[in-house]
This record gives C-alpha cells, sequence and structure tokens, in this order.
C-alpha cells in the first residue's frame, strides 16, 4: 500500500527508488533483516498497481477483482524462489550491486512475474 501511495502521489521511480533503498538499509544493518528481494517484489507489485490504476475504469475494474475471492498470488507472485535476509556481504558477492546484470536480470523476472498476476490481468481488460 505505501508503494502504491508513493506511486499514486509521486511516480513509480520514486516508490521503486523507496523500495530498493529500504532493502538495502535492511542489508547493511546489524538489526536489520537483510536485503529481501521478496519484500522489493511487494514494493515493486504495489507501485506497478499504484501506476495502472490511472483511470476510473481502472479502478472499478480492480475493485471488481479485489471483491471476489483472491489469493496472495493473485496480486504478488510466488516469492518461494526468491533470495531472503542477505546481509551486504551476501548481496555484493552475489549481484555486485544494483547496477548489475545479475540484479537486474532478476528485478526484470520479478517485473515480468507482476504482470502476470490476476489483479494486472484485470486491469488491462
Amino acid at each position: 500500500l505505501v508503494s502504491a501511495s508513493a506511486t499514486l502521489f509521486g511516480d513509480r521511480p520514486i516508490a521503486d527508488a523507496l523500495g530498493l533503498a529500504k532493502e538495502l538499509r535492511d542489508a547493511d544493518d546489524a538489526d536489520g533483516s537483510g536485503f529481501s528481494f521478496r519484500d522489493l517484489m511487494a514494493d515493486r507489485a504495489g507501485a506497478r498497481l499504484g501506476e495502472a490504476v490511472d483511470s476510473d475504469a481502472r479502478v472499478q475494474a480492480l475493485v471488481g477483482r479485489l471483491a471476489s475471492p483472491m489469493r496472495d498470488v493473485d496480486l504478488v507472485p510466488s516469492v518461494d524462489d526468491l533470495p531472503e535476509g542477505m546481509s551486504a556481504a551476501a548481496f555484493e558477492a552475489a549481484y555486485r550491486d544494483t547496477e548489475s546484470a545479475a540484479y537486474r536480470a532478476l528485478v526484470s523476472q520479478i517485473d515480468a512475474d507482476i504482470e502476470q498476476t490476476a489483479a494486472m490481468r484485470a486491469l488491462r481488460r
């Protein structure tokens, strides 16, 4: 919801940057939960949802979809195979930084998976 709101009142790149900044802080903070691609997916799904709800017709489509029974994966794809709780050192070892091809490939796959959720499909109708 925070990411969707940030998108509605700002724009998607701002919302995506806020989600990424939070994960980087979690990875670097000794008391943090580590970098979570699961959380990043949820942030990006919220931002994409906020961006897609750009007209009354799309709001009505989403409300209609939300009125029927839903599962978690209708809004956010399965996160079971995503890296979770990575320390800054583990993130750097696996991805170097957020500009690396490996990081960008995973985020691109996350975005593609989000586009296939029931909520996003309902908004494209």
